[in-house]
This record gives C-alpha cells, sequence and structure tokens, in this order.
C-alpha cells in the first residue's frame, strides 16, 4: 500500500473518473455493491479496493486496470498499413506508380482494394495517375470487369469518376449513351442512386451536374429534382430548373416549327419523346418525330408549391399543359389553378376562408368531396351558391351571357373544333344541342346515392332520343344541390350522435337501471344513421320499416332472411313510443333484446 501511495493515488484517479461520468459516490456505491463510506475512503487513500474490484472499476469506467493502479494513459497503438491503403492516405503518387492492374482483383489484409481507398482519402493525384496509366475504357473492357451489367469493381469506378468529375473517362465508357452496351443493357448509369450522389457529395462541380442531368431521362430529372428539393438545396433546384428550361424551351420550339412545316399535308403525327435524343434535336423518319422535353410529374409540381418554388411550379404546369405527352392519360400531371393560387395565398399571408374556398375547387368546378370533407355546413351552402357543381352550369352561365369568346377558348383549348364552328357562326341552337348532350354525357355518374330515382329517370331518357333542355339541367342541378346540403347536415348529425352515444353509455345506463333513456337514446342513434347512410325520408316508423325489409326476403343465396332483428327493433320502436306518448301502449323488451339493439345499432354508422 506505501508503494502505490509514493508513486500513484488510485483513489484520486477514481475520484476524476466518478466527476467525469457526473455520478455521486452514492451512485457509485450502488453500481459497485459496496457502501458510500467505502467509496469516500478509497478516494481519500485512507483505504484500497480489493483486487476483485479492479477489473469491474476499469470495465465501468472505460479503462485499463493498468491505468487505475498507474494513471499512465496506454501509448497509442501502432496502426499498419498495406502498401495500397498508404499511397491513397498519402497521395502518394510514387508509391502508387509501383501497384500493378492485379491491385483491382487482389485486395489487402484489410479485404479493401485501391479503389475503396481512393474513395476513402479522396485522393486527387492517385485518381489522376490511376486513370492516366488504366483508362476507364479499359477496366470496363477488362477481363476481370464485364460481367454484361454495373458489378462491383464498375460501382466503384463510376463512384470515383462522378466525384472526381472525370467527365471525359465517363464519355469513353458511354456513360451519357442512351444506348452503352456495357451501362446495364442500355439504361445508362444516372439513375436516382447516381442523382443523389451527383447532388450531394461536394467534390462534383456544377459543370459536371450540368453535363449529367442534359443526359438524363425525364424520369431521371425528376427523381433528381426531388432530392434537391428534399435536400432543400436551393442551388440545385435552380440548376436543374433551368436545365429543364433549356430542353423545353429547344423541344417545344422545335415541334411548333415542325407543325408548321407539316400543316395541311398528310402528316401530323409530331410527339414528344421523355428520353433524350441525340443533342436533342428532333429525329425520325419521314412521318415521325420525336423531341425530348421534361414533363414534371404532378407530385413533383406539389412537391415545388410546398416547398415554396411557387415561381417554377407555375411555369412547370405551363409546360406540362403544353407537353401533356402521355394521351391515354391526359391531364394527369396538369395542377389544377386553384391548387396553384391556394400555395400563393398560403406564402403570402392570404386569408384561410381564400385558401379553403380553393382547396374544394378544380379549374372553377366544385369538387364535392373535399367539399364534405371540410365538415363546414354553412361554408358547404355558401359554395354551392357560389360556384358551378358541374361543367355544364359555366356553359349555360356563358351562353345566358352571351359570352361567346370564353365558350371558342374553350373549344380551342379542348380540341373540340365542331363547338368552335358553332360559337364562330353564334349559331345559338347548335350550342344549347351540344350543353344539353355534354349533360346526358355525364349524368350517369353525377349523383348521390340518395338520388337515384332522378338518375334513373335520366339514364332512362338517354336512351331514347330525349334532350334536355337549359331549363331542365339547371332544375336537375338545383335538386342535386339541395339533396348534397340535405345528406351533408344529415351526415354531420350523425357524427355528432354517434360521438356521444357511444356503447359505453349505453352499458353504463344500463348499469344504472335507466333503461327508459337507453330505449329513447338508441332509436335518436338509428334515425340519424338511417337518415344518412341509407337515405331514407320520412318519419321514424316509416323509416324502420324500409330499413327492416331489409331482413325480411328469403334470398338463400344473400342469406338476408333474418325475423329476429325487425321483430326486435319494432319492439323498441314501440317501446319508445310508448316512453314519448304516455296514452299509448308501452311495448316491454326484455334485458336480452336490448342488449341484441345495442350490439346491433353501434355497430352501424361507422
Amino acid at each position: 500500500m506505501g508503494i502505490f501511495l509514493k508513486k500513484h493515488s488510485i483513489g484520486k484517479t477514481i475520484s476524476k473518473l466518478r466527476k467525469t461520468k457526473g455520478w455521486t459516490q452514492l451512485e457509485l456505491a450502488e453500481k459497485l455493491q459496496v457502501s458510500n463510506k467505502a467509496i469516500s475512503k478509497w478516494e481519500k487513500d485512507l483505504a484500497f479496493p480489493s483486487v476483485e474490484f479492479f477489473p469491474t472499476i476499469a470495465e465501468l469506467f472505460g479503462v485499463s486496470i493498468d491505468y487505475l493502479m498507474t494513471g499512465k494513459a496506454p501509448e497509442t497503438e501502432i496502426i499498419v498499413m498495406s502498401k495500397v491503403e498508404l499511397c491513397a492516405k498519402n497521395d502518394d503518387v510514387k508509391l502508387f506508380g509501383t501497384i500493378d492492374y492485379e491491385v483491382l482483383k487482389n485486395k489487402d489484409e484489410s479485404g479493401k482494394t485501391i479503389l475503396d481507398y481512393m474513395l476513402k482519402y479522396d485522393s486527387k493525384k492517385v485518381v489522376d495517375a490511376f486513370f492516366e496509366k488504366y483508362p476507364a475504357k479499359y477496366i470496363f473492357e477488362n477481363n476481370y470487369m464485364r460481367t454484361g451489367c454495373i458489378n462491383w469493381y464498375s460501382e466503384k469506378v463510376l463512384e470515383i469518376l462522378i466525384i472526381n468529375n472525370k467527365i471525359d473517362e465517363l464519355e469513353s465508357i458511354g456513360a451519357f449513351s442512351r444506348d452503352a452496351n456495357h451501362m446495364d443493357n442500355g439504361s445508362g448509369i444516372f439513375s436516382p442512386q447516381w442523382s443523389k450522389l451527383i447532388l450531394t457529395h461536394p467534390n462534383v462541380s456544377k459543370e459536371f451536374k450540368m453535363r449529367c442531368f442534359r443526359t438524363m431521362t425525364g424520369n431521371e430529372i425528376n427523381s433528381a429534382l426531388c432530392i434537391a428539393l428534399n435536400n432543400n438545396n436551393n442551388k440545385d433546384v435552380s440548376l436543374i430548373w433551368d436545365i429543364i428550361c433549356e430542353i423545353n424551351n429547344r423541344g417545344i420550339k422545335a415541334k411548333q416549327k415542325k407543325e408548321k412545316e407539316v400543316a395541311g399535308r398528310y402528316m401530323t403525327s409530331v410527339q414528344y419523346s421523355t428520353t433524350p435524343c441525340k443533342e436533342h434535336e428532333a429525329i425520325g423518319t419521314s412521318d415521325y418525330y420525336k423531341y425530348f422535353v421534361v414533363e414534371l410529374s404532378a407530385s413533383t409540381v406539389q412537391t415545388l408549391l410546398d416547398k415554396g418554388y411557387i415561381d417554377i411550379a407555375k411555369k412547370a404546369n405551363d409546360y406540362n399543359k403544353i407537353i401533356d405527352s402521355n394521351p391515354r392519360k391526359r391531364g394527369q400531371n396538369i395542377l389544377s389553378e386553384e391548387k396553384i393560387q391556394a400555395a400563393e395565398l398560403k406564402k403570402n399571408g392570404g386569408s384561410s376562408e381564400q385558401i379553403k374556398t380553393l382547396s374544394v375547387l378544380k379549374d372553377g368546378i366544385v369538387q364535392i368531396d373535399k367539399l364534405l370533407e371540410t365538415k363546414d355546413l354553412k361554408f358547404a351552402k355558401s359554395i354551392l351558391k357560389n360556384y358551378p357543381i358541374h361543367r355544364v352550369e359555366t356553359f349555360i352561365s356563358w351562353f345566358k351571357k352571351k359570352a361567346w369568346k370564353d365558350f371558342f377558348t374553350y373549344a380551342i383549348d379542348n380540341n373540340k373544333t365542331d363547338l368552335a364552328g358553332f360559337v364562330t357562326k353564334k349559331d345559338t341552337k347548335a350550342i344549347e344541342a351540344f350543353i344539353s348532350e355534354s349533360f346526358k354525357k355525364t349524368a350517369s355518374n353525377f349523383g348521390y346515392p340518395s338520388f337515384d330515382g332522378k338518375l334513373f329517370e335520366l339514364r332512362t331518357k338517354r336512351i331514347t332520343s330525349y334532350k334536355p333542355t337549359i331549363s331542365e339541367i339547371e332544375d336537375y342541378l338545383d335538386a342535386y344541390k339541395e339533396q348534397v346540403i340535405s345528406d351533408f347536415s344529415y351526415q354531420l348529425e350523425k357524427e355528432k350522435t354517434i360521438k356521444d352515444l357511444t356503447t359505453d353509455f349505453f352499458v353504463g345506463e344500463m348499469k344504472k337501471g335507466n333503461f327508459d333513456i337507453v330505449v329513447v337514446k338508441l332509436c335518436v342513434r338509428l334515425e340519424a344513421i338511417l337518415k344518412s347512410d341509407f337515405h331514407y325520408t320520412g318519419d321514424f316508423s316509416s323509416m324502420l320499416n324500409s330499413y327492416c325489409s331489409r331482413f325480411e326476403t328469403r334470398d338463400d343465396e344473400a342469406n338476408n332472411y333474418d325475423p329476429y332483428t325487425p321483430n326486435v327493433l319494432n319492439k323498441l320502436r314501440m317501446h319508445r313510443n310508448g316512453i314519448v306518448h304516455s296514452d299509448k301502449k308501452k311495448e316491454t323488451l326484455s334485458i336480452q333484446e336490448l342488449e341484441f339493439c345495442i350490439n346491433h345499432i353501434c355497430g352501424l354508422g361507422g
């Protein structure tokens, strides 16, 4: 003990380590399962830990036993590096010169190759010297690496070339060519994986990024733009957008020029392509041309809006209106003007009411499903009063106002040449017939479940030569709006009712013996559900009869026959009538029947 005191204080070392951890003497004592007095004696050098404590104390503080006893930190560990790692770490070209090509397939003691260490240490001189001696083209054509797809070696080489801006090397292996055989069966290298590296690695230059993005497909540029947006990288968003504008302006201009050349001739098939052609110029046969453009997806345009790039989103949407390259999914990538206006208002501090209004409109037409999502009856009434719910309603407004210019613009934008001719001649009969036929074509998919009778009538008339007049269409639309408001009101009422009258509520009242309250409230809940979900009308008795008829049909296939349910529900109604109307005879329900009613009715309206 005396020897330790002369050379080193174990107690002070323990005290120092304890304070570093932020522990009290009591906390350390609990961890070592000794008394706090023992810790105090150790730290004051009045006593020392027993030998068996040293391994536990050393492990607890993350030090060696030798450090506890001597206070001397261990000497720095000597790290032995392989030759390939040393040359990359020191960026020593001389060491590199002694390494032959076999190092690509031979791994060192750590299982690494020179390629791994080039990436790890960012060895500029070694990279330059390596590709000067072994060009990328040679590596890709070498037997060790030719596997028909991008393999482990190829990926390492590509990554090194990208982060070192080796455009010439990449061009030599056809990395920018869409038909390079060794580039993963011709799909090129610039997948989202490489886009992320290009956009996030600090070494990649602006010039290199521009070279890459100019040769990406439309889908790849979409992915790259989304990566830049998600990283909140304004510079890269701006860069990619400039490239998109450059490509689209060239493609649109080339198409417009070619369309003028072929105007009046038999050939009118001038199409866009989202896969780049050579130098983005028009190519093809005498009757087919392709023009490279970038059509941003609706989700990408929406992301631009969400991130606050309003001006870019508006321009991208305008490009998409011109391009709209997929005839089978016409307009799928075009956002409504209301979405863009809402984003502008939100950014510029517009009122919540304005933004809310825009959220339920699309191209000026009320979207009923969006309107119902607001859960605001007063707002719904205002919207249906001031905005159309069908395109035909807009046509009728133009027709009455004689707004022929609006009609003509619509006809041209939607390629309706017949309508354009009618409007030019101001042929009101033909325009009215167009309005009537437009409504008949869409009316079969236009309505509420509770509006089936009216729709059936209209569908029946569609089969004949019936042509609804403008007045009849207006009556139909007004009735439809009234039905929407009525159903919306019932829906909100139902939601409030089932929120208050839950299974727990009824079970609680049953336990208290409040059976009459349970009966009355069950009927209130059921009535709200029958109005909202089943669209029944009339008094409670007639609605319940309509509902119960569903269980009274003998249909073995549908298994609808169930005499018990309507019988018990009608007993519930009669019991309720006896409570509400004291002059009527009260029907008595058993406890089991009342429990059945609770389970059945609370199972509805979900």
